[in-house]
């Protein structure tokens, strides 16, 4: 398979977030240039800086567990971005 970065833009339903766009390079998958779109401005920007340059499963691993209790569906900003990681890495291996 050959290496490329390509960018993922994903919106989400039932969480503060409406929309992550972030890159994903197809055999690392490590996961730059994160950006969320609403939101808890401050949570956002630090779960963007802290995962810059990290790969998809670690960042995947700290963050799918974490829940908000202001969310309607019970899930969080973080477990969505998540689910599109997910999503990205049975992509970028098919």
């Amino acid at each position: 398979m050959e290496e490329k970065t390509v960018t993922i833009m994903n919106h989400f339903e039932g969480v503060c977030c409406k929309q992550v766009t972030y890159d994903i390079n197809t055999k690392t998958h490590i996961i730059t240039n994160i950006k969320f779109v609403g939101g808890c401005n401050g949570n956002l920007t630090a779960v963007s800086k802290l995962c810059d340059g990290k790969k998809a499963e670690d960042i995947c691993e700290l963050l799918s567990s974490i829940a908000c209790k202001g969310s309607k569906s019970g899930s969080s900003c973080a477990r969505e971005f998540t689910k599109s990681l997910r999503d990205s890495i049975r992509h970028s291996n098919m």
